[in-house]
Parts: C-alpha cells; sequence; structure tokens
C-alpha cells in the first residue's frame, strides 16, 4: 500500500483516523505533566549492647551479624524478589508501586552470599517527599519492631537490647523525572501507528461487508442466465 493509498484510505475512514488522533492527542498531553518520584535510602546498623554477653542475639559480630540477616529475613518475608545486581538501583526503577524495601548487602559473588557488617540497607519511594518519607518511618518501624520480637521472645532484658543507629543520622532523599520529551515523543509514535492499523482494519472489515452486500445481487445474475439458457 503506498502513501496516496492510505492517505485516500484515510479519508474514506475519517471518522476512524479523527477518533484515533483525538485519542493520541489526549495522551500526548498527560505526557507532558511533569511525573515525578521521591527516593528515600538510609543504611540501619545494629550495635552490639554494653551488656551483650546476655544477649545471645548479640554476644559476638557473627551473632549480630546472623541477626541482621533474620530481621531482613522476617520483615521481608521468605519469598521476596531477587536482589538487583547494583545496590545504587533507585526503588522507583524497579517497583511500579510506591513503596519500600531493605536488604542485608552481600560481598559475595554472583552465586553465593557472604555478609560482613549488621547492616540493612532500606530504600522507600513515593510519589511525593511526604509519601516517600511515610514509607520510610514504615519500614524503620517494621525492622524495630521485629528486632523487638526477636529479644522479647528470648527474654532479653531492656539494658540488654540491640542498639540501633542511622547511617546518615536522616535518610537521604532524591528526586527522580524521566524525559517528557521522549514520552511524548513515543505516545505520538504509537498513536499513529495505532492510527494506521484502525484506518487498515476499517477498511477491510467495510470490504467484507460490501462484499457480503453484492453475493446475492451475483446469485441473481447467475439465476437468470441459467433460466435463459434453458429457454
Amino acid at each position: 500500500m503506498t502513501l496516496s493509498d492510505l492517505l485516500a484510505l484515510a479519508w474514506r475512514q475519517r471518522l476512524v483516523a479523527l477518533g484515533c488522533l483525538i485519542l493520541t492527542g489526549v495522551a500526548m498531553a498527560t505526557m507532558l505533566a511533569p511525573v515525578e518520584a521521591w527516593n528515600a535510602r538510609v543504611s540501619v546498623v545494629l550495635l552490639v549492647p554494653p551488656g551483650s554477653p546476655g544477649n545471645p542475639l548479640a554476644s559476638t559480630t557473627s551473632s549480630l551479624i546472623s541477626t541482621t540477616g533474620v530481621v531482613a529475613r522476617v520483615v521481608d518475608g521468605p519469598d521476596d524478589l531477587p536482589q538487583t545486581v547494583s545496590s545504587d538501583l533507585n526503588l522507583a526503577s524497579t517497583d511500579p508501586e510506591p513503596g519500600w524495601s531493605l536488604r542485608q548487602p552481600s560481598v559475595g559473588g554472583q552465586w553465593d552470599s557472604s555478609y560482613e557488617e549488621p547492616r540493612l540497607e532500606v530504600k522507600a519511594w513515593g510519589h511525593t517527599r511526604d509519601e516517600a518519607s511515610l514509607q520510610m518511618d514504615t519500614a524503620l518501624a517494621a525492622i524495630s519492631g521485629s528486632l523487638r520480637s526477636l529479644q522479647d521472645a528470648r527474654g532479653v532484658s531492656q539494658s540488654e537490647r540491640i542498639r540501633v543507629s542511622l547511617s546518615p543520622a536522616q535518610p537521604v532523599f532524591t528526586i527522580q523525572s524521566g524525559s517528557r520529551i521522549r514520552s511524548v515523543a513515543g505516545t505520538g509514535l504509537a498513536g499513529v501507528l495505532a492510527t494506521v492499523a484502525a484506518i487498515v482494519g476499517a477498511g477491510r472489515l467495510d470490504e467484507r461487508r460490501r462484499a457480503r452486500a453484492e453475493a446475492p445481487d451475483v446469485d441473481r445474475v447467475a439465476e437468470h442466465e441459467l433460466a435463459a439458457s434453458d429457454s
């Protein structure tokens, strides 16, 4: 099909073409609106308490690291998604919905895990700073609650409880935004291709309808010719 054929078909199916172009224009206008994601991140470090010999969860550095892993597992669940290759990847780039995540950093290779620090990396994101801050507060509260439950179950006294420190002292917030120009261009291209497909489809549908409408006339002509030949 040449360009002139397509333009002629678009004129015959102008209502379909106009509807598709209007929808494309609306979609492109939507892409012009600024879209931002607020990312927050902080490290939660578990510290040995002064009376650590009475706390089986933190009697040694190794046990404290293991406790950190238990907390991460309890909070994140046993069926959490595989960790990304890069810990620098923002949560908004991997999760379509606002939320939070945490993990215990591993210094191992691709096929094995090795943990050397009692530290959890916590990430959160939201459409606004307040939403991201709320998600981060929820994550930190979940960590504190899990750690408290573990120590309550072992009867650890308050003076021997594991301490928690944030690094840095406050979560760091950054803004992430996409390219509106690329979004508009991509939406426009997709809209043009969809419009062409709709026009071609509508044209073929009309051809089928005309063919079905003309079929009885062809049959009547054939019957008339057959009757004339018999006479």
